[in-house]
């Protein structure tokens, strides 16, 4: 099972913890997150730290929040990125880093 409402995240770290704990007793077992959603990383991973091994995570990199900066999938920046979600999710392994690049077009 999926759990990726990440429009909660920044709502209030308290209510985002107790919603993951009940996810993962309901039988959610993958978490999907990304660096450009506030604190989320830093959240999900102290929350999921006594069952870690139990569930998946998967983060994202390429693109942030404020649409400002150009994405950046250079293999240097990648590895960079990942080793600050790693830091941030508090776990040495992602089940599945995407690279996401989002393309604003004006009419």
């Amino acid at each position: 099972m999926l759990w990726s409402e990440w429009h909660v995240w920044n709502k209030g770290c308290k209510r985002v913890q107790t919603n993951v704990r009940q996810c993962h007793d309901l039988g959610v077992n993958f978490f999907d997150t990304a660096d450009t959603y506030g604190n989320a990383e830093q959240i999900l991973g102290e929350v999921v730290k006594p069952y870690r091994d139990d569930i998946y995570i998967a983060t994202k990199v390429g693109v942030k929040g404020d649409g400002a900066i150009k994405p950046d999938l250079s293999g240097k920046y990648v590895k960079f990125a990942c080793e600050q979600s790693l830091k941030r999710l508090q776990t040495d392994y992602i089940n599945l880093y995407q690279c996401i690049s989002m393309i604003q077009t004006h009419r």
